[in-house]
C-alpha cells in the first residue's frame, strides 16, 4: 500500500474538519479529567501508540484540534488496513444507545455514519486499485532488511540471534534481537568493552514519544539479558559499558520526526553508566536510516559526542544495508538545495504550528497558495507572494521551529536568515497581555521586545533559628530588540479595512457571559412574569456559548448557588449596586473588534501564570503590553543581521489563574491578518 493512499481521510476538507471538532469538543467537554478522556480513547479500541502520542494534558479546545488533525493524517498500516483510529471512534459512537450521548444531535451522529461509510469505502478503494504485488512487495522491503542485517550480525560475531519474542511490557514483539558479547568500543586510552544489543521491530507508525518508549523497553528486554562482568573489563583494562541500539523500522517518516530524530540527543533523557541506549529509525520506502548525527548546537558537541562518533561507525557498518540502483543511499544526506533565486522580501517565525496553520490559512483557500520548501538541512519552510500597494509581488516565507522556546526559535531563524537572506524578519502568534492595558483578542506590535530573565543573580544566605534561608537577588541586564521607527506612524494610524478579512468568528469572553447571565438571572429572580429565565433566553447561545463552564465558574465565585441556578446574597448586592450606580442594567460587554497597540513586549523562558506578572515586569520597564517566550530570539537575530524586525502578537490571555485557550485561534488569526495587511502598504526595503 502505497504511502499516500494510506490517508483514507486526506478528503476531508475545511469545513468537514470544523464540523468533526465540534462534534469532539461536545464529546470531550463531558470528561472532567484527563484520565476520564484516556479512558474513552482507551474503550474505543485505539492502540497504544496513538494514544501515547496524545497530551492529555491540554486544554478541550486544543486537545479537540490536535486530535482531529491527526486522525486525519493517519496512515492506514499495511498489515491491517481496516484498522483506523477515527473508524473505531465512529463506529463506536454510532453503535451505542442513543441516550449514551444524548448530548450529540442526531445530524452528529449521522455525520459520524457518514464519516464511517466514507473511511470504508476509501479502504475498499485503495485496496481495489492495489495489486496484491504492492503489500508483497512492502513485505518483501522489511524482510530483505532483516535478512541483512542478520547476516552483518553475524559477521560482526553476533552468535545469539532470536526473533519473535516479546518486550516486557508486551507491547512490543521484536522481529530480531542480535547480541555480540564482548563487543569493544575505542574510546581514548582504554576501550569501552561490554554486550552490544540489536534489537528490530516493525511499527505502523512513530513519533519522538513512541520512539523513548520502545527504546526503553528494548534497553529493559537487554538489561535482562546482558552477562558482561564489570569487574572482568576492569580487570582487562577496559571501560565497562553496553549498547542497546533500538532499531524501530517503519514504512515511512515525517520529515518533522526525521528532523528531530537527527538533532535531539538521546543522552539527554537517559543516562546509565554502564549502558548506552541508542534510538533509530530505519524506513523502509527511504530505505533509509535515521539516528543522532546533527548536533542541533554547539553545546551538544559537548554531550558525549566523542562516544557518539564510535557509535556512528558501529550503525553505519552494521545497520545499513548496502547500496543498490533500487536502495538508494541509506544515510540522509543533506540535501544541495540552493536559496529561491527570487529575492526574499520578509521571513515569518512562528512558534507553534497552530500559529503557522493560522498564518497560512490567510489566504482563505487553507493555505493552498503557499509552497512547501526546504532549506539546506532538509527543514521545511513556507512560501507565497502577495501584492503590495505598488502593485510588487511580495515573496514571503514563513516556518515554525520543532519546539515552542527560544533556542529553537533561534536556531530556525539564524539558519534560514542565513541561507535565505530576508531583507525583514517577523513574528506572528499569541501572546499573554497586560489586562490592565489590552484587551482579549486585541494585537500588540512590539516597539520594543527584550528577554525578560536576563542578567546577574545574587544568592543571599541568611541564618535563622538554626536554619539557612536563602534568597535571591536579581540585577536584570535589559537589552531591547526595536521596532523600525518610521513604521510606527502607519502603524498607529492603520485602516480598519483588514478586519473585514478574519475569519475566526470571535469568542465571548468569560467576563462578558458572566455579566450576562447574572444580569439576566436577576431581572428573572425580581420578576419572574415578565423576563425569562436565562436558559431559555433567545440570546443565550449567542451571549453566552459556553454555558456549562460559565455556571461552574460562577459558582467557583460564589455568585451561583451550587444546587441550584439562583443568584447567592453577595451576587444580587452586587448587581443591585451596580443598577443604583448606572440606573439601568448595564452588563459587561467585549469590543467589537480587536484593538491595535503599540508597545513593549517581554521575552521569557516559561510559560507564566502568575496574576502579578505585568506589576513585577513594570518595575524593569514601564508599561509593559504583553509577555511571551520567543520574540527577543528573532530579535536578536535581526540586529546582528542588520534587517529589520517586527514582532506582532494576538493576547491569547492575561498571564492569571484565568489562564485559557478561548482566544487563541482568534488572536493568532488577527495577529497574522495583521502583519499581512501592514507588509501590503510599506516598502520593505525603504
Amino acid at each position: 500500500m502505497s504511502t499516500t493512499e494510506a490517508i483514507i481521510f486526506s478528503i476531508l476538507n475545511r469545513d468537514n474538519i470544523i464540523h468533526l471538532e465540534s462534534i469532539f469538543q461536545k464529546l470531550f467537554q463531558q470528561f472532567d479529567s484527563i484520565s476520564e478522556r484516556r479512558a474513552f480513547i482507551q474503550n474505543v479500541g485505539i492502540d497504544n501508540y496513538f494514544i501515547d502520542s496524545l497530551d492529555f494534558k491540554l486544554p478541550p479546545q486544543q486537545f479537540v484540534s490536535i486530535l482531529v488533525a491527526d486522525l486525519k493524517n493517519y496512515r492506514v498500516s499495511r498489515q491491517n488496513p481496516y484498522y483506523h483510529p477515527l473508524l473505531l471512534i465512529t463506529h463506536f459512537v454510532t453503535n451505542q444507545p442513543r441516550k449514551k450521548f444524548s448530548y450529540l444531535e442526531e445530524g452528529d451522529i449521522q455525520y459520524l455514519e457518514v464519516l464511517h461509510k466514507m473511511g470504508n469505502l476509501q479502504i475498499q478503494k485503495i485496496l481495489q486499485n492495489q495489486p496484491p504485488e504492492t503489500i508483497k512487495i512492502n513485505n518483501q522491503s522489511l524482510d530483505n532488511y532483516l535478512n541483512t542485517i542478520e547476516k552483518n550480525l553475524k559477521n560482526q560475531g553476533a552468535l545469539d540471534i532470536q526473533k519473535n519474542l516479546q518486550s516486557q511490557d508486551g507491547n512490543f514483539e521484536f522481529e530480531l534481537i542480535g547480541k555480540i558479547t564482548d563487543f569493544e568500543l575505542p574510546f581514548g586510552a582504554f576501550n569501552m568493552r561490554g554486550d552490544a544489543f540489536f534489537i528490530l521491530d516493525y511499527l505502523p507508525s512513530i513519533n519522538t514519544k513512541a520512539l523513548r518508549q520502545y527504546s526503553t523497553q528494548c534497553l529493559e528486554y537487554a538489561k535482562d539479558r546482558a552477562t558482561s562482568s564489570v569487574g572482568t573489563q576492569i580487570y582487562n583494562f577496559r571501560v565497562p559499558c553496553n549498547i542497546c541500539f533500538s532499531i524501530a523500522v517503519v514504512n515511512d517518516l515525517d520529515p518533522e520526526i526525521q528532523t528531530k530524530i537527527r538533532q535531539e540527543n538521546p543522552f539527554d533523557d537517559n543516562v546509565d553508566l554502564l549502558w548506552y541506549e541508542v534510538p533509530i529509525v530505519y524506513c523502509l520506502d527511504e530505505s533509509t536510516l535515521y539516528f543522532y548525527d546533527q548536533p542541533s548546537s554547539f553545546w551538544e558537541q559537548f554531550k558525549g559526542e566523542i562516544a557518539w562518533k564510535r557509535l556512528r561507525e558501529v550503525i553505519k557498518t552494521t545497520l545499513i544495508p548496502s547500496s543498490t540502483p533500487n536502495n538508494p543511499s541509506p544515510i540522509p544526506p543533506i540535501p544541495d538545495t540552493k536559496p529561491p533565486s527570487s529575492t526574499i522580501d520578509i521571513l515569518i517565525i512562528t512558534a507553534l504550528k497552530d500559529e503557522l496553520d493560522a498564518l497560512k490559512n490567510c489566504d482563505n483557500q487553507s493555505g493552498n497558495t503557499w509552497q512547501e520548501l526546504k532549506d539546506n538541512s532538509g527543514y521545511p519552510y513556507y512560501k507565497t507572494t502577495l501584492p503590495n500597494k505598488n502593485g510588487k509581488k511580495l515573496n514571503i516565507l514563513a516556518a515554525r521551529p520543532v519546539e515552542m522556546g527560544e533556542n529553537y526559535a533561534n536556531n530556525l531563524a539564524t539558519r534560514l536568515v542565513a541561507e535565505l537572506k530576508p531583507h525583514c524578519l517577523a513574528m506572528t502568534g499569541v501572546c499573554a497581555g497586560n489586562k490592565e492595558e489590552v484587551f482579549l483578542g486585541d494585537v500588540i506590535v512590539a516597539n520594543r521586545v527584550f528577554k525578560l530573565d536576563y542578567g546577574k543573580l545574587v544568592a543571599h544566605y541568611e541564618s535563622i533559628d538554626n536554619q539557612q534561608i536563602r534568597t535571591e537577588e536579581i540585577f536584570h541586564d535589559i537589552r531591547t530588540y526595536n521596532l523600525k521607527h518610521k513604521w510606527e506612524f502607519p502603524i498607529q494610524n492603520f485602516s480598519q479595512d483588514w478586519l473585514n478579512t478574519i475569519q475566526t468568528p470571535r469568542p465571548k469572553s468569560y467576563l462578558h457571559q458572566e455579566s450576562w447571565l447574572l444580569n439576566k438571572l436577576y431581572d428573572y429572580q425580581q420578576q419572574p412574569y415578565k423576563y425569562l429565565a436565562p436558559q431559555h433566553h433567545p440570546e443565550k447561545i449567542k451571549e453566552c456559548p459556553d454555558w456549562k463552564e460559565v455556571i461552574q465558574r460562577l459558582r467557583k465565585q460564589e455568585s451561583l448557588k451550587t444546587d441550584s441556578l439562583e443568584l447567592t446574597k453577595k451576587a444580587l448586592k452586587e448587581i443591585q449596586n451596580e443598577r443604583l450606580e448606572y440606573l439601568a442594567e448595564q452588563h459587561y460587554k467585549d469590543p467589537l473588534n480587536p484593538q491595535i497597540h503599540i508597545g513593549v513586549i517581554a521575552t521569557t523562558s516559561k510559560v507564566q501564570k502568575d496574576p502579578k506578572l505585568f506589576q513585577r515586569i513594570e518595575k524593569m520597564q514601564r508599561k509593559i503590553l504583553g509577555v511571551e517566550m520567543e520574540g527577543a530570539a528573532i530579535g536578536a537575530v535581526a540586529e546582528i543581521q542588520e534587517i529589520p524586525i517586527i514582532i506582532v502578537k494576538g493576547v491569547q490571555d492575561y498571564a492569571d489563574y484565568d489562564k485559557n485557550d478561548q482566544f487563541r485561534e482568534y488572536a493568532a488569526e488577527v495577529s497574522a491578518r495583521f502583519l499581512l495587511a501592514f507588509f501590503t502598504t510599506i516598502e520593505i526595503n525603504s
